[in-house]
């Protein structure tokens, strides 16, 4: 079916106006969200107010129902995207939010954020970006020139109707891995939490190397590259795999190996700087194994001695003593907070016998075998949630 396309910038207002004077009072409380409180998923909460005087300058204004779009970067890459759900007449957040409020007799909300989490409109977004290294921002031209298909409002609501359900059900997935995740740290407790009160010795005592990723762009050759996106949930996640091309000499340097850890270094919500996952290629199986893997620059690969086992220190530092430690070490900067390799190396580690960590790495790898159906489960539905996304703008549905 034919869709009339339209700019977005002819049926949506982009980073509108706040209250005209007088229309609030100093005093008056409005919901507020940072950064941290939209989510991947393109979930959004609500867990504080303040004042009107606190908030009318130097913040973003939104309402409810607006969509909310991070512009800088990693956060737009990560997809950021949510449609704003507030209680207060005026809500403020993040000066790093594009704010586009849509006509409602043209489009609906949900209908242009489930449009703007696509993966080829986000990668659309990244191309346009300006400025450089963790400044970099989606502009708002971008927005304003960027094509949508116009359906029919009520065949809008409808299409958003049938993501939400598919979504709901991808989010369900995704719960039970968590649940997996969570059986992992009580193994991990129940043998090891009498020692975690007492021994500890710097981290960087048992790494062999600490290096930054590749900032070369990805495009349609080269080698597959782990992103921020692809560590997540304590594993390596292969939905969306881009590719990057480097020289014989960066190879050598970035490629990965079985047992090599890799730490997010900045994200725009602290609870995710420094999660990290173990790379392995049984990890991403269903790619040619003849291939190289290496990583981007907004992860740090950590590789470790044989005095440590790294998928010992991956649930260590995922525990809640581990991860305290990381939130000590991290900095902020631009509404993004920041670990560096210094910061990795000064976290405190277990000091346990190597024979112990590989006996809890055991019993991690049979719990795996229940992990990994669950896993690619999960990957193959996110893969027809996108398949889904892209009939549903085509009119196919």
């Amino acid at each position: 079916m034919k869709w009339p396309v339209v700019a977005l910038g002819e049926v949506v207002e982009i980073n509108p106006a706040g209250p005209r004077a007088g229309e609030m009072s100093e005093e008056e409380l409005a919901d507020f969200v940072p950064m941290a409180s939209v989510s991947e998923t393109g979930a959004m909460s609500v867990h504080e107010r303040r004042s009107y005087a606190e908030v009318r300058k130097g913040f973003t204004i939104f309402r409810n129902g607006d969509v909310l779009l991070a512009k800088i970067t990693p956060c737009y890459e990560n997809n950021k995207i949510a449609k704003a759900v507030v209680t207060t007449a005026y809500a403020f957040g993040s000066t790093e939010f594009h704010v586009l409020r849509p006509h409602a007799s043209k489009l609906d909300a949900d209908y242009l954020t489930y449009f703007l989490r696509q993966d080829h409109i986000r990668a659309a977004g990244e191309r346009r970006m300006t400025g450089s290294g963790g400044q970099r921002r989606v502009p708002k031209a971008f927005l304003e020139d960027l094509e949508i298909p116009l359906a029919p409002l009520s065949e809008q609501k409808r299409i958003a109707g049938i993501l939400d359900q598919a979504d709901a059900l991808r989010r369900l997935r995704a719960r039970a891995l968590d649940r997996l995740n969570a059986l992992g740290q009580a193994i991990f407790q129940e043998m090891f939490g009498e020692a975690l009160a007492r021994d500890f010795i710097a981290f960087g005592d048992v790494v062999e190397e600490f290096r930054y990723g590749t900032s070369n762009k990805s495009g349609n050759t080269g080698l597959p590259t782990l992103r921020i996106p692809n560590v997540i949930g304590g594993g390596i996640d292969t939905t969306e795999i881009k590719t990057v091309d480097i020289n014989d000499a960066e190879l050598k340097r970035l490629r990965l190996r079985d047992g090599d850890m890799l730490f997010v270094r900045t994200n725009g919500n602290l609870e995710h700087v420094g999660r990290c996952a173990v790379f392995t290629k049984n990890a991403v199986s269903e790619f040619d194994q003849k291939d190289d893997w290496i990583f981007a620059s907004y992860l740090i690969r950590v590789r470790l001695l044989y005095c440590a086992n790294s998928m010992f220190a991956a649930i260590y530092f995922a525990s809640r003593a581990g991860r305290a430690a990381i939130r000590e070490r991290s900095k902020t900067s631009a509404g993004q907070f920041n670990i560096n390799t210094e910061g990795l190396a000064s976290l405190p580690f277990p000091n346990i016998p190597r024979a112990q960590q590989d006996r809890f790495a055991n019993a991690l790898a049979s719990l795996e075998h229940t992990r990994s159906p669950l896993k690619i489960s999960a990957a193959k539905m996110a893969e027809n949630f996108s398949s889904l996304q892209h009939r549903a703008f085509r009119g196919e549905l």
